[in-house]
Formats: structure tokens, C-alpha cells, sequence
């Protein structure tokens, strides 16, 4: 990122606007999911104007306290919360509460001739990667969380920016086609795709770059002074979430 560039990828990040859709624990008993001694309820904006969402740092603290959680039934409703909010839309805008939760009931479930991960299994994943998380080592985080069924690049990586959004960010389809297509940043573009445990570890490497860029670029962006505005209005620094989803914004 040169200077010159610095204002338009502050335009970029004030159009983010991907639905903050969520899962809440719920005391109702006709709920249609329940894991374990987790009942939820879905949680998405009735509106579409940005205005009537509050803050997506609202979002990002209300799931990464949950995956930094000490109980596993709050670990699980931050798993479950996330595959939900990247299902519950996507870059077409349309909201789709339904398929979102059939893709976390797959988490569950399985599906048709393959088993269902355990849920031991999925929170022990999740409490390696979010260690790891922790202290940066993004790589080995991305590399345990694709240990689960049912989990790629795309969604170990949406994990993972949510247990540490300062210095980790999403590395999806969306971000790997718009980098094949960018001057200087193609060399980071890999498929999100593939199961390969050769691929994987290619994916991983990709993965611990992109989030040092997007941590390098957050920090230009603070020490020029600029700042992003929420959907509420406030301002903020850049993480480097931020500066994915200022990435994210500019579309395939």
C-alpha cells in the first residue's frame, strides 16, 4: 500500500457492510436447534439500512468473547454463531436465515454417508487454534481448524479473525480472487478449495501472509491519522480486519 492509496481504502472500509447476523442462546423450548445443552436463536437485522445494525464492533466482540470463552457451551455458540453469520448472506446481499442454519446443523449432523465430527473434537480444535490465535501464530491456528469436517480455508480463517481481529483476518473466495487480480499483492492468491494435505500447508503459509499485510497496512493507516466510520458513526482505528474488509468491499 503506498500513500496515495491510503483514502480509498478508507472509503473502502466505510462500505463494508456484510449483515451481522448471529446466534443467541434462547430459553425457548420449540427452538429448532439444540446441541448438546446449547438451545440458540437466530438473530438477524429486520432491515437492511446499515444505520439500524449499531456497531460490527459490536459483532466482533460479541463472538470473540465467546471463542475466548472458559465454557465449552459458549465456545460452541461462538463455533455455531459464526458459521451462521457467513451463511446468512453473502455478496449478492440476500439474506438467507434458513440455508445458514442448515449449514451449522451440518456441524451436527454430518451428512448423507459421512459422520458428524464430534463435539469434543470441534471444541478441542478450537481451543489449540484459539491458543495459537493468540499469539499470532496464524498458520498452525488455520491448520487445526481444518482438522474439522466440513471446515476449509474460508471459514478457519472467518474463525480466526473473530479470536484475534487486530492482527488476523479472512482469507475467503471473494479476497482470493480480488488478490489474483491486484498489482503486487497476485503472490498471495491461492484456491480456498482442495483437501490436499500438501495444499493445506500451502494454504497456511498464504494465510500467515496475508494477515502480516493486513496488519503492516492497519498500521500505516493509524500512523497517517485516518480513520474508518461504522455503521453507528463512531470512528475507529484500522485492525487488520479492517483492512480486509476494506479488501472484501471492493468485490470479486
Amino acid at each position: 500500500m503506498i500513500d496515495s492509496e491510503f483514502e480509498s481504502w478508507v472509503r473502502s472500509r466505510n462500505l463494508y457492510s456484510y449483515i451481522p447476523a448471529k446466534l443467541t442462546k434462547s430459553e425457548n423450548s420449540s427452538e429448532s436447534f439444540v446441541w448438546g445443552t446449547l438451545r440458540v436463536s437466530p438473530q438477524v437485522p429486520k432491515s437492511k439500512d446499515r444505520s439500524t445494525w449499531g456497531s460490527s464492533l459490536q459483532l466482533d466482540s460479541y463472538h470473540q468473547q465467546l471463542l475466548l470463552a472458559n465454557s465449552d457451551e459458549d465456545l460452541l455458540l461462538g463455533f455455531s454463531s459464526v458459521v451462521f453469520w457467513g451463511y446468512a448472506s453473502g455478496t449478492d446481499g440476500i439474506v438467507r436465515p434458513a440455508r445458514a442454519m442448515g449449514k451449522v446443523r451440518v456441524f451436527r449432523d454430518g451428512r448423507a454417508g459421512q459422520a458428524a465430527n464430534s463435539m469434543d473434537f470441534i471444541l478441542t480444535r478450537l481451543k489449540y487454534a484459539r491458543d495459537f490465535a493468540k499469539d499470532s501464530k496464524f498458520c498452525e491456528a488455520l491448520l487445526e481448524l481444518m482438522e474439522i469436517k466440513h471446515i476449509g480455508m474460508s471459514f478457519a480463517s472467518k474463525l480466526i479473525m473473530f479470536m484475534n481481529p487486530n492482527s488476523a483476518a479472512v482469507y475467503d473466495s471473494v479476497i482470493a480472487e480480488r488478490l489474483s487480480k491486484t498489482d503486487k499483492l497476485d503472490a498471495m492468491y491461492i484456491s480456498t478449495s482442495g483437501s490436499s494435505a500438501k495444499h493445506k500447508i500451502k494454504q497456511s503459509d498464504i494465510y500467515g501472509r496475508w494477515c502480516e499485510f493486513c496488519t503492516t497496512s492497519a498500521s500505516k493507516l493509524n500512523e497517517s491519522g485516518l480513520q474508518w466510520t461504522d455503521w453507528n458513526a463512531d470512528l475507529n482505528r484500522f485492525r487488520a480486519v479492517d483492512v480486509e474488509r476494506a479488501f472484501f468491499s471492493l468485490g470479486r
